[in-house]
This record gives structure tokens, sequence and C-alpha cells, in this order.
């Protein structure tokens, strides 16, 4: 994706104008400015376009190259326009591993390394299930639905704690979670986000103000988010039927602990000196 993406979006849309009633493009709830307020809705301002000559993607041009696709279309089609602005898109056959991670590792039991920290949990994490997005997009298309919808879930405010605790929840099987001082993390070399997928350390709360979007509008409007068990059960099958044998975070730059690494970590945890 470059900063021409929106000049795509553009000739896309006034090149379908004439033949279809409505445009639905998907981008992301990283389209609005910075910072962003707690449970901010549809109302919030949007990033500003990204300097034209830039042209590599990166994590600080994503959302405003999103924003731009947004505004493209919405200049060809008005109120005819609908953006989802969905969260992280998870579910089976998600390629990323981010969310798969977790039901996919809790499936396989034994003892789990999660973040653990002296607090209560302050930051807020969201996906949605790609099947409850692509229902909504239907939807929306059905109804003649426009104007933008943040699709994020599941139902209610999930933390981190909240996301481990439903993936275990999800499996009958024998599994004992090791809460492990994020500082610690940390100190190992334990990415945020990649690393530890979803994971945003305390320290870093303020920075996950996207995983505390508003989605009334689009629950308003017909979204309809099945459970975190489904969705868990769901990846965790896909998974072991798709990829038996694949080891987590064994690439740079891949989600997740591989089978060694969380080992390592574990051992590491339970010998290093008490205070």
């Amino acid at each position: 994706m470059r900063v021409r993406e929106s000049c795509v979006a553009k000739a896309s849309a006034e090149l379908l104008k004439p033949a279809v009633r409505q445009y639905i493009v998907v981008t992301t709830v990283n389209v609005y400015a910075e910072p962003l307020v707690k449970h901010a809705d549809e109302s919030a301002p949007l990033a500003a376009d990204p300097p034209a000559d830039e042209e590599k993607l990166s994590n600080t041009n994503y959302g405003p190259l999103k924003a731009a696709c947004e505004r493209a279309v919405s200049a060809v089609y008005g109120d005819r326009a609908t953006m989802l602005r969905p969260a992280l898109i998870v579910g089976p056959e998600d390629p990323t591993d981010r969310f798969t991670y977790w039901p996919a590792r809790m499936q396989r039991g034994g003892r789990v390394l999660v973040p653990g920290t002296s607090e209560p949990w302050k930051s807020e994490t969201s996906f949605i299930d790609v099947r409850d997005l692509g229902a909504f997009a239907n939807t929306c298309a059905e109804k003649g639905h426009g104007g933008a919808f943040n699709c994020a879930g599941p139902a209610g405010t999930l933390t981190m704690d909240g996301l481990v605790w439903g993936c275990r929840a999800a499996f009958g099987n024998q599994v004992e979670l090791v809460p492990v001082d994020e500082a610690w993390l940390l100190q190992q070399g334990v990415q945020p986000w990649m690393g530890l997928p979803l994971w945003i350390p305390a320290s870093m709360s303020d920075e996950a103000t996207m995983g505390a979007i508003s989605r009334q509008r689009a629950l308003d409007h017909g979204l309809a988010l099945r459970p975190l068990a489904e969705t868990a059960r769901d990846t965790a099958a896909w998974f072991a039927k798709a990829r038996p044998d694949f080891d987590f975070g064994t690439k740079s730059g891949a989600a997740g602990l591989g089978r060694a690494r969380e080992a390592e970590l574990l051992k590491a945890w339970a010998d290093r000196p008490k205070p």
C-alpha cells in the first residue's frame, strides 16, 4: 500500500458509480487522528493525509492512508459511501497469528505464560470475527446503511486478562496460566503486541485507545457479535487442521512465543532471584 492507493480508491469509486447504488470500503479503526479519547465514536476527527511523496507503508502512515481512501470514496459517493472500520480482524484462516496464538496455545494445554501485572488491567483490547464483519457488510448493503461504522468486539469491555481467561475457558483441557511480571518480560526482550500477541503493558496503556473504541453505532444498525468462546474454538479447530506442526514466533517478526522460547522464559522466571 502506498499514498497513491487513495487515487486507486477514487478511480474505483468513479468507475463503479454509474452501475452501483452503494460503495462499501473496509478500512480500520486506525483512521482516527491522535490522540484519541477513550470510547471515541465515528465523529472523532480523521488523521490527516500523509505527504504526497511518501512511498513506503509504515506503522505511522497506515492509518492516514486508510483515512485518505475513505475521503476519496466519500468525495464520489457522498452519503452512499459506507466505511467499515474494523479492529483486528480474527477467526478461522487468519494468517497473522495475533489472535490465533491464544486459542491455539490454550488448546495445546500445559503451562502457559501470560502477562501479569500488579494493577488491574487498564488497557482494553478489541477485535472482530471476520464472519461477523462479513455479515454486517451484507446488512449494510441490504439496508442501504451509509456513513462510518466502528466494527469492534466482542460486546462489552474486554481487557487482556479477560481475553486470556476467556480463551482458556473455551477448552476443557488442563491449562495452568503462569502470570509473569510485565517489566521482567520487557527486560527479556518480549515485544508487546506481537511477541506476546495483543499484549499492551500497563505502562503503555495510554497507547491502547484503539482497543476501547465505541461500536454502538454499528450495533444499533445490526452488527451482531458472536461470543469469544465460539471464535476461539473455531479458530483453534482451523489451526489444528491447517497447520498442525506450526510453531509460533520462529520467524523474524512473527507473532507469538515458540515452544522453546516459552519454556525458556518460564524456567528463567521460576529461577529468578526472589526479593
